[in-house]
């Protein structure tokens, strides 16, 4: 992956946590395959099912998940329950079909940095469900740099 190496430049002496729906996982994956990811990764959930939005992270999706305004909840949610300098959700939809009105490939990120949240919107061109998963890893990590 391309950013990981200038992102890991940019986190040294920083804290990271991640709140993780759409992704699955994989942006954790990634970031704990690293040697000495220990040092800054101070961890991560998986709250894939709205339930668990709700009894992990307090998050209300009765108006849908792929929000950017679910986005943001998420990595201010996170940064409550594991605190950390800085902090990432990933929300989206990468199925085959259309969810809460959202295309397939449809996700929001948020970033939690300085007591600010930002979000943005990406929209990922592959019809793969891991290649989406990827391009929104990938777009995380971008995010991540810029806000460093």
């Amino acid at each position: 992956m391309e950013f990981l190496e200038l992102f890991l430049n940019k986190i040294e002496g920083k804290t990271l946590s991640a709140a993780e729906s759409v992704t699955g996982g994989t942006f954790a994956s990634i970031i704990t395959s690293q040697e000495g990811a220990s040092k800054y990764f101070k961890g991560g959930v998986v709250v894939y099912s709205n339930k668990a939005k709700r009894d992990i992270l307090n998050i209300d999706a009765k108006f849908g998940t792929v929000r950017s305004d679910v986005a943001k909840e998420m990595s201010e949610a996170v940064n409550k329950l594991i605190p950390a300098d800085i902090s990432i959700s990933f929300t989206g939809n990468a199925g085959s079909k259309p969810m809460d009105i959202m295309p397939t490939g449809t996700s929001f990120i948020g970033i939690t940095y300085k007591d600010k949240t930002k979000t943005y919107k990406f929209v990922s061109t592959k019809k793969d469900r891991n290649e989406i998963i990827i391009e929104t890893v990938a777009f995380g990590f971008k995010k991540l740099i810029e806000t460093l």
